[in-house]
């Protein structure tokens, strides 16, 4: 018997292994972390020494000098509500001041001046602050006055005690409506009536008296004739 013929395994080829390489090296990895860790300290050190002028706030309520004389202003920071200062107020001559507290925010208030001479054309100046700039606020403003139909009389700037200041003049004036002109016409009417009633009391109270002097005289008159008779 024959034997079969010995044969090779088929050859494989060469293979070459190829090691793969992490996404980032131990030194980029180490690198990475210090550069994360500068920055979050950076960030620590800018709240903490960064100062924004803000006011404190314990229990709610701004802490400043002279906190009854300070005109204080409030901004909103990303989630964070802040008070600044802008301002102290002080006395005016021929006028009386008074703080008229925000209803909404203890913190914020108006100062309102009111003449103390009566026939002064001027009823009040009220002083106020905003978180916006002048500019800001006078576009805010005229706007403002032009949606409610009062036209400016003029706008501009101007430099005041050492400080430019902007500015804008408008009038406007009391309109009797036809409700109120009728409220007051009723009013009138009403007050008249009261004074016909008044005349009529007092009328009717003088009848009343008159007719009792006529009683009276009367009764004095039976008292003769029977003084008269008694003496027949």
């Amino acid at each position: 018997m024959a034997k079969k013929a010995k044969t090779s395994a088929r050859s494989k080829g060469y293979r070459k292994t190829v090691q793969k390489k992490p996404f980032l090296t131990k030194k980029e990895i180490i690198a990475l972390v210090a550069i994360v860790a500068a920055i979050a300290l950076a960030i620590l050190l800018f709240n903490l020494l960064y100062d924004d002028g803000s006011l404190d706030v314990v229990d709610g309520a701004v802490q400043t000098e002279n906190f009854d004389n300070s005109v204080i202003v409030q901004d909103h920071i990303g989630d964070e509500t802040k008070y600044f200062k802008v301002a102290e107020v002080g006395e005016l001559e021929g006028y009386t001041r008074e703080r008229e507290e925000n209803s909404a925010d203890a913190n914020l208030a108006t100062f309102v001046y009111t003449p103390e001479d009566e026939t002064s054309p001027i009823d009040y100046i009220r002083v106020s602050g905003g978180s916006l700039t002048p500019d800001g606020h006078m576009e805010n403003d005229a706007f403002s006055y032009t949606m409610s139909g009062i036209p400016i009389e003029a706008q501009g700037s101007l430099e005041l005690d050492g400080r430019d200041a902007t500015y804008i003049i408008t009038s406007a004036e009391y309109v009797v409506t036809d409700e109120t002109a009728t409220d007051e016409t009723a009013t009138d009417a009403t007050a008249a009536d009261e004074t016909a009633t008044d005349a009529t009391v007092a009328d009717e109270t003088a009848a009343d008296a008159t007719a009792a002097d006529d009683t009276a005289d009367e009764t004095a008159t039976d008292t003769a004739a029977d003084a008269t008779a008694t003496d027949e």
